[in-house]
């Protein structure tokens, strides 16, 4: 049942990011909010689950956004065995430290994203990449990470999204 629960969870992320993140801009940059669900996952979930996850919502970024094939599903993989790397050796309850694996992890997916992308000629200068896409964005997605992390928290542990829930 979780794992039904998490796809409508990241099909509804997805729909969300391509309908309405025009409408919560911050400076001109938007939040990759199927990464954010991806690194939050992995977390709380461990490595296999989240490079499950990371592959399937990439692979689903992939299919929708039109842009190049497998470096949603690279990225989302990376992200997703990144963030799990951390469930067993941090402490979940921190928002500091949630706050931290979210950057750190969504660093590392756009990371991924532009060495891609510069692999075949479409990728900007790495100074500009950096200070003006990458780590702005990563902030942004560790923001509205914290706000998202609670409730999925909670659910993990005791409601739809834990290993005990029943239909």
């Amino acid at each position: 049942m979780r794992f039904f629960i998490l796809g409508v969870l990241m099909l509804l992320a997805l729909v969300i990011q391509v309908a309405l993140t025009e409408y919560i801009q911050v400076w001109g940059k938007k939040p990759d909010l199927v990464l954010i669900l991806i690194a939050i996952n992995g977390f709380l979930r461990g490595t296999r689950e989240g490079a499950f996850s990371g592959f399937a919502a990439g692979l689903l970024k992939d299919l929708i956004s039109g842009n190049l094939w497998g470096v949603g599903v690279v990225s989302g993989l990376a992200v997703g065995y990144a963030s799990g790397f951390a469930e067993s050796r941090l402490f979940k309850e921190n928002p500091v430290i949630v706050f931290g694996v979210i950057w750190l992890t969504s660093f590392l997916g756009q990371l991924v994203s532009y060495i891609l992308l510069s692999m075949t000629g479409l990728g900007l200068a790495p100074g500009i990449a950096a200070w003006q896409i990458i780590i702005p964005t990563s902030t942004y997605n560790a923001l509205l990470g914290i706000v998202f992390y609670g409730r999925y928290y909670r659910s993990v542990q005791k409601g739809l999204l834990s290993s005990e829930a029943k239909v």
